[in-house]
């Protein structure tokens, strides 16, 4: 798997998403769902790659999977963009 880096979550993207989530009057707003501020992609040659790739995150020891959404068979794109995305955050070292 080829693995890049992407640009940090702007700034006007967060407010947006925070400021457009359905929410009851008078409740504050809650920016717990928003997960994908640090981004990273990667490419592989086969939905098999994927797959072992995905399950390899979600079995790793320091790597809590948040949130996944598979978009490889059953959402692509109305342009045929399929993709996994995969929200995850890493266990602290205690080294």
């Amino acid at each position: 798997v080829n693995i890049k880096c992407g640009p940090l979550k702007k700034t006007s993207r967060i407010l947006e998403k925070l400021l457009l989530t359905p929410r009851q009057l008078g409740q504050d707003l809650d920016a717990s769902r928003i997960c994908d501020i640090v981004r990273g992609m990667g490419e592989a040659p086969s939905v098999g790659v994927i797959a072992k790739a995905v399950n390899e995150l979600a079995d790793h020891p320091d790597i809590i999977c948040l949130r996944m959404k598979d978009r490889l068979l059953s959402a692509p794109s109305p342009g045929g963009w399929r993709d996994v995305s995969v929200a995850l955050a890493l266990i602290p070292c205690s080294c």
